[in-house]
């Protein structure tokens, strides 16, 4: 007659029920991020395109009177918005006319990609989606000329980091209880095995 250990098999049990879930879970947060974070760009995008709107009608006036110091302040005011990392108003000739950065992103100077209208086609409104956030491109417009052009980049690292809390949150908390619930089950399992030996 064969010995079966136990003690290995009550392991084995309790192993193989967290490991399954925890390979689930992954599963499940890998298919919701996916989802969600679809969502969450176009509400993103959404978001950055009327931000956008609003900023160009605030600061046509500046860029046209060629002041700089209120136009900084009028890009100063989306600091509270988490989501946006750096706002750029460029002028007629696509020179920076105002900056925003945020302190922990690292501000180039030069945007060549985007650093003039005529970089613009047809100078309208358009947005790029990137592997970690969205760029928004406005022309500033006054009396059907285009005066400039606001560049704004969102991010999508607030996103992610809130995911990622919940779904560590979560995960804890889980497996927890599979651990509790596979000690239980482990026992009804092993206990009468072992006294078959």
């Amino acid at each position: 007659m064969m010995i079966i250990n136990t003690d290995n098999l009550a392991f084995q049990l309790k192993y193989m029920m967290v490991k399954v879930t925890a390979i689930a879970l992954l599963i499940v947060f890998i298919t919701f991020l996916l989802f969600n974070g679809y969502d969450y760009r176009e509400t993103l995008k959404d978001h950055g395109l009327t931000l956008s709107d609003i900023m160009v009608l605030n600061l046509s006036p500046k860029l046209i009177s060629n002041d700089k110091e209120n136009a900084e302040k009028v890009l100063g005011r989306i600091n509270a918005d988490k989501s946006i990392n750096t706002a750029v108003l460029f002028d007629q000739h696509g020179e920076n006319f105002a900056v925003y950065s945020k302190k922990t992103v690292e501000f180039k100077e030069n945007f060549e990609e985007v650093k003039a209208p005529h970089n613009n086609p047809g100078n309208k409104r358009t947005f790029l989606f990137l592997a970690d956030g969205i760029e928004v491109l406005t022309p500033v417009v006054h009396a059907d000329e285009v005066v400039g052009l606001l560049y704004i980049r969102l991010s999508l690292e607030q996103f992610c980091l809130n995911n990622m809390m919940i779904f560590l949150l979560l995960f804890i908390i889980i497996m927890l209880g599979v651990v509790w619930l596979s000690g239980r089950l482990q026992k009804q399992i092993s206990v009468p095995i072992e006294r078959l030996l």
